[in-house]
């Protein structure tokens, strides 16, 4: 009986554990540095009307993209190794051929009306079928929301055709104003950004009908870190995506293990 043997699996999951820490800790430092880089003005427009401008002058680093792919690149491939290691364990010979298979749709049902399960090239015992069946995203209501379909679709994004853009927005932005007399609002709304004049416009405040002369505007924001561009998670939170997308690998890994384990105490 052979063994499924997971260490080079196992390394391409701690090598994207290691980006996904380099990708966090360079967020991290860009929202450190907010204050520094977002200008703001307050512009009165007709009929007594002010309205809150913000830019946001730093733009998110190339060097971000290159990480996400790197991140993406060892998860796939991790699935890769996963399934070459199957067919060995399985006692069967891997080709060039042999990947883990994205199936969005199942294979048509025989005359009995039951689905072959899923299978790769050199050939995978049934177990290990079974296994493959679960993890496709033909199970989810939209595949293509699927994790397994989002990171192939990355990864072959970022091998074959452009870099992810990455975009920085504004969220959940806390403002108050007050004024002589003294009154105090606040507000809390998401501004919708441009991406490339990093120009966010608030909704305007009307004096007249709060009955006062000046407004002092005092803003706070969370910054929402995003993929934009092309890809099924286009406008997702990168950090998020990065997550449910290593979670899914590692979830992989184990039920591969899991049936490894119940197969060698078979009789």
């Amino acid at each position: 009986m052979s063994d499924l043997l997971l260490r080079g699996v196992q390394a391409k999951l701690v090598r994207a554990d290691q980006h996904f820490d380099e990708f966090k800790a360079a967020i991290n430092g860009y929202v450190d540095r907010v204050p520094e880089f977002t200008r703001g003005e307050i512009q009165t427009e007709s009929e007594g009307r002010d309205s809150l401008l913000l830019w946001m002058e730093e733009r998110p680093q190339v060097e971000w993209s290159i990480i996400i792919g790197d991140f993406l690149h060892n998860l796939r491939s991790g699935l890769d190794h996963l399934v070459w290691q199957a067919v060995l364990a399985s006692e069967n010979t891997p080709g060039d051929e042999t990947a883990f298979p994205v199936l969005t749709v199942r294979q048509t049902a025989n005359r009995y009306g039951k689905h072959p399960l899923p299978n790769v090239h050199g050939g995978l015992r049934s177990d290990f079928r079974a296994v493959l069946d679960a993890l496709q995203p033909y199970n989810a209501p939209d595949p293509t929301d699927h994790p397994l379909y989002v990171l192939h679709e990355l990864s072959c994004i970022d091998k074959h055709r452009v870099i992810h853009t990455v975009i920085v927005r504004l969220q959940n932005v806390r403002f108050t104003y007050s004024s002589d007399p003294p009154e105090t609002a606040e507000h809390i709304i998401d501004p919708d950004g441009d991406d490339d004049t990093r120009l966010v416009v608030f909704p305007a405040v009307d004096k007249a009908m709060a009955g006062i002369d000046e407004v002092n505007v005092y803003a706070t924001a969370r910054i929402f870190v995003a993929l934009d561009k092309e890809g099924p998670a286009k406008g997702e939170g990168v950090l998020a995506t990065m997550r449910n997308l290593r979670q899914y690998v590692a979830d992989a890994v184990a039920a591969f293990e899991a049936a490894h384990r119940v197969h060698e105490t078979s009789p």
